[in-house]
């Protein structure tokens, strides 16, 4: 597959495949968050919390550790038709876990991860743009690594609160940047960055 269908598919599990190789498991798993933060007002519970620990998971033990402490957990990731959509999924066994109890949000849960949902569909691509950029164009963030461009993303990535995207565009250019790709999508006014923005990450050198 190539640069082109890459840019164009609407499918995310088409964009996932083309990451593989490409991608590590944190990648995959913060996808999978990020999945799951866009679908926080159905979770029951502090979601920011659940998010935190299997962002911060290292191993499969210490995601199964939060299963296991979270017995009320309804887990999406364990759905056979997902595991179908999806691979590397031991990678984040609970990336996908919502504690969505009730059955009228479970299927709202369903439906928007994309079960027959054009609208969910794309807005998966959309995720998989965010957090693994164009893997067929890697960029090199090294010469813009200043104290200004690192303050920004560390705080954007530590409090989730990406308001600050088009200011890291500034301090970006004028560390020197004039990649098109990385100062559009941090001006881009209808993105949703999520923990794990391929720009973000770039400026703190996380893979």
């Amino acid at each position: 597959m190539s640069e082109d269908v890459w840019l164009s598919v609407t499918r995310a599990i088409t964009l996932l495949k083309l990451t593989k190789g490409r991608t590590t498991d944190r990648k995959l798993r913060l996808f999978a968050c990020g999945r799951l933060y866009t679908m926080r007002h159905l979770i029951v519970g502090d979601a920011t919390t659940l998010l935190d620990a299997v962002e911060a998971a290292a191993t499969a033990d210490e995601l199964r550790r939060i299963r296991r402490n979270c017995p009320e957990m309804y887990w999406i990731a364990s759905d056979r038709r997902l595991r179908g959509r999806l691979h590397h999924v031991d990678s984040y066994p609970c990336g996908l876990a919502a504690t969505v109890t009730d059955a009228n949000a479970r299927n709202a849960a369903r439906r928007s991860l994309g079960y027959g949902y054009e609208w969910a569909h794309q807005q998966e691509a959309m995720l998989a743009r965010e957090v693994f950029g164009n893997p067929f164009r890697p960029i090199d963030f090294a010469p813009w690594h200043t104290d200004t461009t690192v303050a920004l993303a560390k705080g954007m990535y530590e409090s989730r609160d990406f308001s600050a995207m088009p200011i890291l565009a500034d301090a970006l250019q004028d560390a020197g940047c004039d990649n098109a790709d990385v100062l559009i999508h941090c001006r881009d006014a209808s993105a949703e960055h999520v923990r794990g923005c391929w720009v973000v990450d770039g400026v703190l050198g996380l893979a």
